[in-house]
């Protein structure tokens, strides 16, 4: 614990007046920005075939079988669609990434929840390698959109993904424990 307790994030440096204001502004631009991209998701298509298949399950195809099925789904303006989405994904990642990270700095400086103030920098740190899994998944699946099929790409945007969600997961649930101890000091004082 110690050793966690000395690693230490950018966001910590933060001043504490402008802290929560930062926080909340990078929560509403990755909310927004979310929205976008599931606007552009290739499954909203009308084609009915397309529904079965979301960007995550292309992020989480494997293989160059299961690709070549949701491609066939979607069509050509599915495929739009998705490199659409995967570009609009390099401005989400470091929305999704800061704020998630900024949001567990606030639990481990300033929430008040000492117990769990030792993960927080670990976390956010965390966040900026599921940000460079999350480049390497997109930059995969933009080569197999233009046409390039050599067989490692589609396992390599899986075990990424796969990662990256972990991450994020990771940190979503610190973020929820946190918040709700901080609640439950709160309401005690």
């Amino acid at each position: 614990m110690k050793l966690l307790s000395k690693i230490h994030h950018p966001f910590e440096y933060i001043s504490p007046s402008i802290y929560l204001a930062i926080l909340l502004t990078f929560f509403t631009i990755t909310v927004i920005v979310s929205i976008f991209l599931s606007m552009l998701d290739p499954s909203g298509l009308q084609n009915a075939s397309s529904r079965n298949y979301d960007i995550v399950s292309f992020e989480l195809a494997g293989n160059f079988s299961n690709v070549s099925t949701m491609l066939d789904a979607w069509g050509e303006s599915g495929k739009v669609r998705a490199a659409l989405s995967l570009g609009l994904d390099f401005l989400f990642i470091p929305l999704y990434t800061s704020t998630i990270g900024l949001a567990c700095i606030w639990i481990a400086l300033y929430s008040g929840v000492v117990f769990l103030a030792p993960l927080g920098s670990l976390l956010a740190w965390l966040q900026l390698i599921g940000g460079g899994l999350d480049i390497t998944e997109n930059v995969a699946l933009i080569r197999i959109l233009l046409g390039d099929h050599q067989g490692f790409l589609p396992s390599l945007a899986k075990y990424c993904a796969i990662s990256k969600f972990s991450i994020v997961i990771l940190g979503f649930i610190y973020i929820v424990f946190g918040f709700i101890a901080w609640l439950i000091l709160t309401i005690k004082r």
